[in-house]
């Protein structure tokens, strides 16, 4: 499956019109707390939305139910974000568990 060069310029562009909104992209706003997508799914925020084709496998994460209080999925375009009015909520909630993997 090959991905046209309007994906890449669509999905930037969502990044961009929700960045601006005050959203967080999934991605960006664990790398800037050193959080990992893993721990995600072992707190049961997300699980492996995997789809085979011909060439290889597309590994996207689904949203569970769990998850849906702190994340939106952008199916379009295989992107999740941390909704703004959660922010400081889930930065809160991933901190706990961290201290709790810690003890």
């Amino acid at each position: 499956m090959c991905l046209s060069p309007e994906f890449f310029d669509g999905r930037e562009a969502l990044v961009r019109r929700r960045e601006a909104e005050g959203d967080f992209e999934l991605d960006g706003f664990l790398e800037g707390r050193h959080g990992r997508i893993d721990e995600l799914y072992a707190l049961g925020m997300l699980k492996d939305d995997r789809i085979g084709c011909c060439t290889t496998d597309l590994y996207m994460h689904k949203v569970t139910r769990r998850g849906r209080r702190y994340l939106d999925r952008s199916d379009d375009y295989q992107l999740i974000f941390v909704r703004r009015d959660v922010a400081v909520a889930f930065a809160a909630f991933l901190d706990r568990a961290a201290q709790q993997r810690i003890s």
